[in-house]
């Protein structure tokens, strides 16, 4: 499996007409050039995306954003939550916001180049906007554009088209309505489908181009890109997570309980995620550095599927024995590693073997880390035999735990009925964060 840095998201505005919200937005990649698209959302999300705009640190300072897709299930609230990153002053911050099921629907659909109804294709919009509409009030949201330069660019744009590229039209829009893969681009750079786009929506009815000559009103609020993390599947089952507030952390609260797996990435991780995966429940994996070297496709694939990733240090070596300068590399070399793959920060630390001191704890807590530590050891690495692992779960008191496991053969054959006895329990199982 190849390592695919996946797509940016940049957020360009957030604008109303008629009691409808769009968010106006850029797609790209470093294998594809950025695609401009209007994307219909609900009021709400809108809302509180537009909420983050208003509260800039600096309204002289260029403030540029990009959506994440990370989606989560906030079962504390139950609500759908996901974040924004916001760049200034070469500093980031990540903005989490309240977000509707159909937001999250829609978000991992771009990801994977499905289907979105209210999805439209623009042409990149000018580097400067006309002043605007005296006659419109002051706070009020920007029009999003002219309907009739709209319909005029689509006239344009088939006109166009049926001259150049002829017959390809009647194959193109066989395998846009069939969903077969489409790597087509129209002339002009203007409109470029993303791998497979399958029959855009039924009321916009097609990939529409805007007129070059259109611009953007001034009062949309202008954003940078970044590289964010790639996609999984849009039928990915959106996992419930549990904010950790602690620097340490032992368990978690009460109706959950948190699997975790050290010392990988392994053969064994996918295998692993397909059974998350499969049961619908959450996990976290903590990785070694020197095995991110091994499998970067692993790192990947967990990331694609949902699931949280922490650092497990570099070497897994005792930290408490090493200097305060080695004890720092330890714990900033496999996050670099991870954070190149993902495209995400990694907060989540779990020092080898559970051993740490002052300077160690420090050290997490002043560069805002989450020591991540557990209640109940499996013992598998000691083991190796899935009915063990099985039995000393089933022996302990798993509500409101953090379980330690690890990569190994039996911890894969025992993960299924261990899922199952925590699902009789009524206990929700939960990726940290």
């Amino acid at each position: 499996m190849p390592v695919y840095l996946g797509k940016v998201l940049e957020l360009q505005s957030v604008s109303n007409q008629a009691d409808q919200s769009y968010l106006t937005i850029k797609i790209s990649s470093e294998q594809e050039p950025g695609t401009e698209v209007l994307w219909k959302i609900d009021n709400t999300t809108a809302d509180h995306l537009q909420a983050i705009f208003e509260q800039e640190l600096d309204p002289d300072t260029v403030n540029k954003y990009r959506l994440s897709f990370y989606t989560a299930r906030d079962s504390a609230n139950s609500c759908y939550v996901s974040y924004l990153t916001r760049t200034y002053c070469e500093q980031s911050e990540r903005i989490y916001f309240t977000c509707s099921e159909q937001y999250v629907h829609d978000l991992q659909s771009i990801r994977t180049n499905k289907s979105i109804d209210g999805l439209e294709f623009l042409t990149p919009l000018p580097e400067t906007a006309p002043e605007p509409d005296s006659s419109k009030s002051e706070n009020a949201r920007p029009y999003l554009s002219n309907r009739g330069l709209i319909w005029s660019a689509i006239v344009l744009m088939s006109i166009i088209i049926l001259m150049l590229i002829g017959s390809a039209v009647p194959a193109f829009s066989y395998k846009m309505a069939s969903g077969i893969d489409a790597d087509t681009q129209l002339v002009g750079g203007m409109t470029k489908t993303i791998d497979s786009i399958e029959g855009l929506t039924s009321e916009i009815g097609s990939i529409t181009a805007v007129n070059p000559q259109f611009q953007a009103p001034a009062a949309e609020q202008k954003i940078a890109k970044a590289v964010d993390a790639p996609a999984r599947p849009a039928n990915e089952p959106v996992v419930s997570f549990v904010e950790l507030n602690d620097t340490l952390n032992f368990s978690i609260t009460k109706g959950h309980v948190a699997l975790t797996f050290d010392d990988g990435p392994s053969k064994f991780t996918e295998k692993i995620a397909d059974v998350l995966k499969e049961y619908r429940v959450g996990g976290t994996f903590f990785f070694i550095g020197e095995n991110v070297e091994k499998y970067p496709e692993s790192v990947q694939y967990v990331k694609e599927h949902g699931y949280s990733i922490g650092s497990h240090s570099m070497h897994h070596l005792e930290l408490t024995k090493l200097s305060k300068a080695k004890q720092k590399y330890e714990i900033t070399q496999p996050n670099e590693m991870i954070e190149k793959l993902t495209g995400e920060p990694v907060v989540l630390f779990r020092p080898p073997y559970g051993a740490k001191n002052k300077a160690l704890v420090d050290y997490i807590n002043n560069t805002n880390h989450k020591m991540v530590l557990w209640d109940i050891d499996t013992l598998d690495w000691k083991s190796r035999n899935a009915d063990k692992i099985y039995q000393s779960i089933q022996n302990a008191q798993p509500d409101g735990s953090i379980i330690l496991m690890h990569e190994t053969k039996a911890t894969l054959e025992a993960l299924p009925r261990i899922i199952k006895y925590l699902q009789d329990q009524k206990l929700d199982m939960v990726s940290l964060r």
